[in-house]
């Protein structure tokens, strides 16, 4: 039984992808046995929720699914929507249209679970004011939305709950240096390794079971 995983998202997944490749002994597909786990990526350069020309949910992007199948999609968004262009965003109806997208996905495209990467803030020295107060509304209104849902799970990325100054890139402020994106590379990893487990305590099940909580697979 192979799991096939979509990581899928903004900015940060394309350079996830490409610290893979480039760190493909340690890091080629996540670091996870590819006999197991095949995972793809699809990165959007500026992506947001929000509906514009770069919006994640435009069919050009979701277009993958539709000629791949995914049993498990890991995202990444959100982080652009608070940004100076779209500081007017609201934090709380952010979180709920990452939550009605992941449920699209599970009920268009027959994806079986859908992990949501919490989001992460930004350098002081370059976001907006709030920006990153706005971002833990998001994060703790996507917790509780999902809190109660089998087929989602608000994924944590450890260390970065109060994203120290020393994993944001000096040169932007917005993306992770080579020390963030090893740790980042490692909680996406790990997010995919319980979910795996998850997928096969359910089929040893024979799927009639409930789904085990992710923290009782850590």
């Amino acid at each position: 039984m192979v799991l096939k995983v979509l990581v899928f998202g903004h900015s940060y997944v394309r350079r996830l992808e490409k610290f893979c490749a480039e760190n493909y002994l340690q890091w080629l597909n996540v670091g996870l046995d590819g006999t197991e786990i095949q995972v793809d990526f699809h990165g959007i350069g500026g992506g947001t929720v929000c509906n514009g020309a770069k919006s994640i949910k435009n069919h050009s992007q979701t277009s993958i699914l539709n000629s791949n199948y995914y049993d498990c999609v890991f995202l990444q968004m959100g982080g652009n929507d608070l940004s100076s262009k779209n500081k007017s965003t609201d934090p709380c109806k952010l979180a709920k249209d990452i939550f009605h997208f992941s449920n699209y996905l599970f009920y268009s495209f027959s994806v079986k679970h859908i992990i949501i990467g919490q989001l992460l803030s930004r350098s002081k020295l370059n976001c907006p004011t709030g920006y990153n107060d706005k971002i833990h509304v998001v994060n703790n209104k996507i917790r509780a939305l999902t809190s109660d849902v089998k087929h989602i799970t608000f994924w944590t990325h450890r260390g970065f709950w109060q994203n120290p100054e020393s994993l944001i890139c000096d040169k932007d402020g917005v993306h992770l240096n080579g020390s963030g994106m090893s740790k980042y590379a490692i909680s996406v990893h790990s997010a995919i390794a319980i979910t795996q487990k998850m997928f096969l305590l359910t089929f040893l099940s024979k799927l009639g079971k409930h789904w085990p909580s992710s923290e009782s697979l850590k």
